[in-house]
């Protein structure tokens, strides 16, 4: 599939999939390449998404050895953190998508550099803004708790933990924006 460029002064076509591997001698296709290529591309989120599990389990674990209470707390007070942590997440991985293909069509020649950059500004700033956002509802997970009908310790301690957990926003704006 190709498509043509909107730009007059550049007329060439540009393929938007890539050609399919050439077939060997015995006329199969091999597949060793990509694979390769996609594991490399793929270890790092890989690797990413068990250190986040390892973390969520330590936490587990270590409030598991203080009372159930606290456990009880921060399995609640988890499930409204990630719940509206998936907005601080999806905020930079929207504006990478955009910022790389800046960056991509800068290097080809067809952009400016400052577009790329205005990109990456502006992901830091929405990230940031809703980081700040998120922190903020993060401050009623002791309110969410109360909703499932746990008792007024387990809801001290789910508000608790969700105000310990906002210390780790500035980490995590770091860790999406640049990591």
């Amino acid at each position: 599939m190709s498509v043509r460029s909107r730009n007059s002064s550049f007329s060439s076509t540009r393929t938007l999939v890539p050609s399919s591997p050439e077939p060997s001698e015995s006329g199969s296709v091999d597949p060793e390449p990509e694979m390769v290529a996609l594991a490399k591309l793929a270890a790092p989120l890989v690797l990413s998404q068990i250190i986040s599990q390892i973390t969520a389990v330590t936490d587990t674990i270590f409030l598991g050895h203080v009372s159930q209470d606290a456990l009880a707390a921060s399995g609640l007070a988890n499930v409204w953190i990630f719940g509206w942590g998936v907005l601080f997440y999806a905020m930079p991985t929207g504006i990478a998508v955009l910022g790389s293909q800046a960056i991509g069509l800068a290097e080809r020649g067809r952009g400016e550099r400052k577009l790329a950059s205005l990109w990456l500004l502006r992901g830091l700033i929405a990230t940031a803004a809703c980081g700040a956002m998120v922190g903020g509802l993060w401050n009623f997970a002791g309110w969410y708790a109360g909703l499932t009908g746990a008792s007024s310790s387990v809801v001290d301690k789910a508000s608790l933990y969700s105000r310990v957990m906002i210390l780790r926003l500035p980490g995590e704006l770091f860790m999406n924006c640049f990591g």
